[in-house]
């Protein structure tokens, strides 16, 4: 019954992160959002971080960690640009179509078999992605839309992501492992944000509550989740 009530929890606490993205982003600019996003969620992270700190042995581990925040910075950049041109009820349908990615990619890299109900399951999807993208009577049409591509992009990518994740996990304590995939995005981030003073300065004055609110709403999902595992 606990772990019920804390899952419950844990996607409410999405589903008002991915609202408040989509309110900070109707107005702000989407890559100095994505660079401020990471930042404060590494700084939530960074007590955890320090506590848990355990260095791998492996010291080839760290290309995962890297390979990790490299794709973690370019779903933030494509994810979040699509928050500024697609509402939310049309973005997360059309992003659930990373289960399609998830699942094509495990069973082509990681082997994993591909059973009868997962193919259902995934098809019902791609079906509803279908119905949502459907624009003027021509299937596809809005597959043309900005928005929509960076949508795919994101959840193409966050599928690649999730898999070298639980590969990288194996290596690296959680506490630690969350702090660098924020952290590392952010410095990635920084040089194409170096020159939007402005854009920074309009995020912290006219939106930090919004933001501050969309990194503790993500932090306590993962965090929920940590606690059921």
């Amino acid at each position: 019954m606990l772990g019920i009530v804390f899952a419950i929890l844990s996607s409410g606490s999405k589903g008002l992160e991915k609202i408040a993205h989509r309110y900070v982003l109707a107005n702000e600019d989407s890559v100095s959002y994505a660079f401020v996003w990471n930042l404060l969620s590494s700084l939530l992270f960074l007590p955890l971080f320090i506590l848990e700190f355990n260095l791998p042995q492996e010291p080839w581990t760290w290309s995962l960690v890297l390979i990790s925040s490299t794709l973690w910075a370019l779903v933030s950049y494509f994810g979040f640009k699509a928050y500024s041109s697609l509402e939310v009820s049309l973005k997360e349908p059309i992003g659930k179509s990373k289960i399609f990615f998830v699942l094509f990619l495990s069973v082509l890299f990681l082997r994993e078999s591909l059973t009868v109900e997962k193919v259902i399951g995934t098809l019902l999807i791609f079906g509803g992605v279908i119905l949502v993208t459907y624009h003027q009577r021509k299937r596809f049409g809005s597959f043309r839309d900005k928005g929509v591509i960076y949508t795919l992009i994101s959840a193409f990518l966050s599928a690649v992501v999730l898999l070298v994740d639980k590969y990288g996990m194996m290596f690296f304590k959680p506490e630690m492992y969350s702090f660098l995939v924020y952290f590392i995005p952010a410095v990635i981030l920084f040089p194409l944000v170096i020159r939007k003073k402005l854009e920074l300065k309009s995020i912290v004055q006219q939106r930090f509550g919004a933001t501050i609110m969309a990194v503790v709403l993500g932090s306590s999902y993962y965090l929920i989740f940590d606690f059921l595992a």
